[in-house]
């Protein structure tokens, strides 16, 4: 009999004697781990009064109790549950186990191996009948369990599970499996998965998406060449053994549709805390969830950019605190590639700026010169005028003069002054510029042109080049009244250099 508070394992010397347990009234447990592990002699388990409420771990709690063959856990509340890893392992007599109201483990980060080599466990009922969005581990759930029938695992949550290698390994009586609608975008270990379910006619792997780098060694080793799959992934019918039949799901695109959304409602959850923590790194993996899988309205496209911007500029002030949480640097720009994705060159500008911003980032004149040209490539003229200026002077970028002159031409072309200027300099012969090589074709009649455009739209430097080249004659006729008034007009917008030049003038 057990009473008062309980942890570790108080039968631990006897183990091996325990026939029989009976928890009485007051009998609780804060620590469960290990609890009842090794009583492989336990026929009979009274745990109703048991109090398992303030328990936050249950790993290997039954753990080869191979004579039990049936457990009655109606009146547990596993509500702050974190492990339940191992918690039936080896119970190779175990047939079912009985749940009540209070079984709902939402915080259950661990279930791995939980009923592994369970030979005689034919249905887990309501056992895992919940979702729990804090899972990470399920791997060899129900390894070794040759009698399992059937099991209904379509509310499980996987959404932050890395793998699913083993868990259905040898449950060789099992015929049909239903694991539609899983979110399995971060497993990268699906290995062994199924293998040895020799018995198996149906699965449904509708809302599955393999990524290309998991590992899938063995997930359908010996499973029936006529086994069904049901999928609308064309992802998973690339991984499927040659020959094996699948159904290609025809309203795929209005189911595509619904997961996108309810991916986009899980991310927006998170990144407002509406009904949960306020955290945006999650929400940032659902919103990426839902960007991957696609099918999205324009407008959801449009809400989703400023938020993956928000969600980057996020991992980039964590990063300023903390600098060892490298990982985020990654994070961050994963963020901001689905924000020019969805939008374009005005984001990226904005990313562009962000990174200007950071200086105490080592990185960000790199990161900085690498988005201003993603912006420069979609068309925006102020980004092509900011490249080309990186290029001329490497900042951020090795200096590049034929690159600078490319990007000064495309922004110049499009009108922007600044950018018409600028190749006026790179055309004029009379100016100084350590970084003018001679590798760069000087044409006065060139630089004239260019002045000229930049003129017309106010530009001051440009009037004070352009007065230069017509009181020497450079590319353009003498005149130098016409110098004057350009210098005067200059001077008047506030041209340092053209107030030198009338001085000299005068």
């Amino acid at each position: 009999t057990l009473t008062g508070e309980l942890s570790g394992n108080p039968l631990a010397e006897i183990k091996t004697d325990v026939r029989s347990v009976e928890a009485l009234p007051g009998a609780c447990v804060s620590d469960g781990k290990s609890l009842f592990a090794g009583m492989n002699g336990l026929t009979a388990a009274d745990l109703s009064d048991l109090d398992v409420s303030m328990c936050k771990d249950m790993q290997s709690m039954f753990y080869d109790c191979s004579s039990l063959s049936s457990l009655d856990l109606s009146t547990w509340d596993v509500t702050n549950v974190r492990d339940m890893g191992w918690m039936f392992g080896k119970c190779s007599n175990l047939e079912g186990i009985q749940t009540g109201p209070d079984w709902d483990p939402q915080k259950v980060e661990n279930i791995a191996y939980m009923f592994e080599g369970c030979a005689n466990l034919r249905t887990v009922g309501d056992v895992l009948a919940w979702s729990s969005s804090s899972l990470r581990k399920c791997y060899s759930l129900f390894s070794g369990c040759k009698s399992l029938e059937t099991v209904s695992l379509c509310s499980m949550d996987v959404s932050r599970v890395d793998s699913l290698s083993s868990m259905f390994e040898g449950c060789s009586n099992l015929r049909t499996l239903d694991l539609s609608n899983w979110e399995t975008y971060r497993v990268r270990n699906m290995c062994f998965t199924f293998a040895n379910c020799a018995s198996l006619e149906t699965l449904d792997l509708t809302g599955w998406h393999i990524q290309d780098d998991t590992m899938t060694k063995g997930m359908f080793r010996l499973v029936p060449q006529t086994a069904r799959v049901r999928t609308d992934a064309i992802s998973v019918v690339q991984r499927l053994p040659e020959g094996m039949p699948y159904e290609y799901d025809e309203s795929g695109d209005e189911r595509r549709k619904e997961h996108a959304e309810f991916c986009l409602d899980k991310g927006l959850a998170y990144f407002w805390g509406d009904g949960v923590a306020l955290d945006y790194e999650y929400a940032g993996e659902w919103f990426e969830k839902a960007a991957v899988i696609g099918m999205l309205d324009e407008s959801d496209k449009e809400d989703l950019v400023w938020r993956f911007e928000e969600i980057g500029k996020w991992y980039l002030e964590v990063l300023q605190e903390d600098p060892d949480i490298t990982e985020y640097s990654d994070k961050a720009e994963e963020m901001f590639r689905w924000a020019v994705k969805f939008g374009g060159a005005e984001e990226a500008n904005d990313i562009a700026a962000i990174y200007d911003e950071e200086e105490s980032l080592p990185d960000h004149e790199v990161k900085a010169a690498k988005w201003y040209e993603v912006a420069a490539e979609k068309g925006d003229a102020a980004a092509q005028f900011e490249i080309g200026y990186r290029y001329y002077y490497g900042k951020g970028v090795s200096r590049n003069l034929d690159q600078a002159a490319k990007w000064f031409e495309k922004a110049a072309s499009q009108g922007l002054a600044e950018a018409q200027f600028a190749m006026g300099v790179m055309y004029d012969k009379t100016l100084y510029d350590e970084y003018i090589e001679k590798s760069i074709n000087k044409d006065y009649k060139k630089a004239a042109e260019w002045y000229e455009k930049a003129v017309a739209q106010g530009h001051a430097g440009a009037m004070n080049n352009l007065a230069n080249l017509y009181y020497h004659a450079d590319g353009v006729h003498l005149d130098r009244d016409k110098a004057k008034s350009l210098w005067q007009k200059a001077a008047d917008l506030g041209d340092e250099k053209a107030k030198d030049n009338l001085k000299k003038l005068f």
